[in-house]
């Protein structure tokens, strides 16, 4: 490399071969730029799941819950905790497609006439759309801007959770 420039020096004589390796090394850069992107991804939600984990009762957890209602498979929610009264919806939101779905979702689920919090834990918002934030924003009841933060996720939960076992429906 030089001044942003790759490039290799090879023989007259062996100037389709260099083209070809040179071919093959950018195609395994690309490819490696593919696979860090979709493991990003993985690891995301590997640590938004070991978080929850650590901060809520395995019972109270339930993954992929299908709200009830009609047509609700088409509005999955990532993680449904039980909160003693009303259920707290927690979303995992990698990038700008999965916040535009889980936007949809949440008002859905409002349209539904169903009764619920929810907490959105993006991989890093400051990485999403303004207007894709701006729309999350108002849709959700709270928002963790990036999964490493541990501390403010569980503190968010629990503060739901107290807050709806402190007005249980008998």
């Amino acid at each position: 490399e030089d001044d942003g420039e790759i490039y290799t020096e090879v023989p007259a004589d062996q100037l389709i071969a260099g083209m070809f390796r040179l071919g093959q090394g950018l195609s395994r850069i690309e490819d490696i730029a593919l696979w860090t992107r979709n493991r990003v991804e993985s690891t995301f939600y590997n640590d938004l799941q070991a978080a929850i984990t650590a901060a809520v009762p395995a019972d109270d957890v339930t993954a992929d819950y299908v709200p009830d209602f009609e047509g609700g498979a088409d509005y999955l929610v990532d993680y449904r905790i039980e909160t003693g009264s009303w259920p707290l919806f927690l979303f995992g939101v990698s990038g700008k497609d999965k916040a535009r779905l889980t936007t949809i979702t949440l008002l859905k689920l409002k349209q539904a006439e169903q009764e619920f919090d929810s907490i959105v834990v993006c991989n890093d918002i400051s990485e999403l759309p303004k207007a894709d934030v701006s729309r999350l924003l108002a849709a959700a009841n709270d928002v963790v801007p990036n999964v490493a933060s541990f501390d403010s996720m569980r503190e968010k939960i629990n503060h739901h959770r107290r807050r709806a076992a402190s007005v249980r429906v008998t």
